[in-house]
This record gives C-alpha cells, sequence and structure tokens, in this order.
C-alpha cells in the first residue's frame, strides 16, 4: 500500500531542490547552499575577536564541489569569501589590503580599499551574520584561492576585511 504522506514528502522535498537548482543555475551569484554534502572539505575557518585561522585537511584539494565551515566566536557578526587569485602575486597584495582595511576600521575611518580587481563576486561566500558555526559547499576550478574573513569592528557599522588566510591549492579533479 502506498503511504500518500510519505510520497507528499517526498515530492514536496524534490521540488524544493529542484527550483532551488534551477535559481542557483541562472545566478550570477556564487554556486553554494546551506547544506552541503561535498565530496571533501576544503577547510574550517576560526574567527576570534582579533584572528582568523585556516585548518585544511589537505595541502591540496581536487576540483569540484568543496565545503568550508566558519566557526564564529568573534562575539559579532563574521563571514567569508573565497575568492581565486587572478596571478601569483594576487594572494600577498590582497593580504596587504586587508590588512590596511583592518588597521583603518580600528581606528574607526572609513575603507580605502577596492578589491574590484578580484571580480563581482567570490566564488564561495559563507554569509556575514552572528551565527556560531555555519557551512557552505560550492564549486571551485582549479587554481590559488585565498579566504577572506570578514567581521563587525566596534568602531564601524559596516562588514570589515580582519585578516587573509590561506592559500587553498585546488587541483584537478
Amino acid at each position: 500500500m502506498v503511504d500518500v504522506r510519505r510520497l507528499a514528502q517526498r515530492s514536496w522535498f524534490s521540488a524544493i531542490v529542484g527550483v532551488l537548482l534551477a535559481c542557483g543555475s541562472e545566478s550570477s551569484q556564487p554556486v553554494a547552499t546551506a547544506s552541503p554534502s561535498p565530496a571533501q572539505v576544503a577547510g574550517v575557518v576560526t574567527l576570534t575577536s582579533s584572528d582568523c585561522m585556516l585548518a585544511a585537511p589537505a595541502a591540496q584539494v581536487k576540483a569540484g564541489v568543496v565545503a568550508f565551515t566558519l566557526i564564529n566566536q568573534s562575539g559579532t557578526k563574521a563571514g567569508i569569501d573565497i575568492w581565486l587569485m587572478p596571478d601569483a602575486k594576487a594572494f600577498d597584495r590582497l593580504t596587504a589590503e586587508a590588512e590596511e582595511d583592518r588597521r583603518l576600521a580600528e581606528a574607526g575611518q572609513p575603507s580605502q580599499g577596492d578589491h574590484g580587481w578580484l571580480g563581482d563576486t567570490p566564488q564561495i561566500r559563507v554569509p556575514w551574520d552572528a551565527s556560531t558555526s555555519q557551512t557552505v559547499s560550492g564549486r571551485l576550478n582549479p587554481g590559488t584561492y585565498g579566504v577572506v574573513c570578514i567581521k563587525s569592528f566596534p568602531k564601524v557599522s559596516e562588514p570589515r576585511l580582519l585578516k587573509v588566510v590561506g592559500p587553498v591549492v585546488v587541483g584537478a579533479a
């Protein structure tokens, strides 16, 4: 005998997943999901009130769907962006820009950085909010990526760069 309630639940779930996949495929936003089931974990980022650290399970991950987890111990809003580095010097450039942005935020001054050279949107984004733990997955192609830690500073009321960690190297699948 068919369990109508179970069949309806499965159909509802399938419809939601279908809508999410269809919407995501035409979006210019990074491909990411809040409940990943990736083939691999690319890193766990722990963000405190004064620092950001990356624990990566391997020196290199394979291209494809990967996940990043943010552990927010800062006591304020925080997030991370995963950016593809366009050239060999980009990681160092972004690291220096983050250090300057942090210095300005701690002094209560406006940001002077323009990170538009990285593109319009990061490849993966863990949204800036007050959650203590978030995991997001997305598809990464081969290349070198920087993990940008973002948090709220008491003297400014906007998300600002805290630190760049990594790099995360993604090899061929």
